[in-house]
């Protein structure tokens, strides 16, 4: 299982990998899977529920916007699932 947020815009996307390097979190960027939609092309996966948790609260903090985060199964076997309050993961 892993987690993939969603940004409003590239420019977002590109100030959240700068908060990802900073904090020495396990996350990328990638291209939006296709069984996901954005206004931006780009997503960041995390691999761990303590990963997503601190990239939330620093994104918060850094005023960088996201759209929505999903959890997905890395066999893929289940649908991507939204996770709509941030206190669900």
């Amino acid at each position: 299982m892993y987690y993939v947020i969603t940004f409003p815009s590239t420019h977002m996307a590109m100030k959240f990998e700068k908060i990802v390097f900073q904090n020495k979190l396990t996350g990328k960027l990638i291209p939006i899977p296709r069984e996901l939609s954005a206004n931006c092309g780009l997503c960041a996966r995390l691999e761990s529920e303590q990963d997503l948790k601190t990239a939330i609260n620093t994104c918060q903090k850094e005023q960088i916007q996201f759209e929505q985060v999903y959890r997905l199964d890395s066999q893929g076997e289940t649908a991507p699932e939204p996770i709509d309050q941030i206190n669900q993961i």
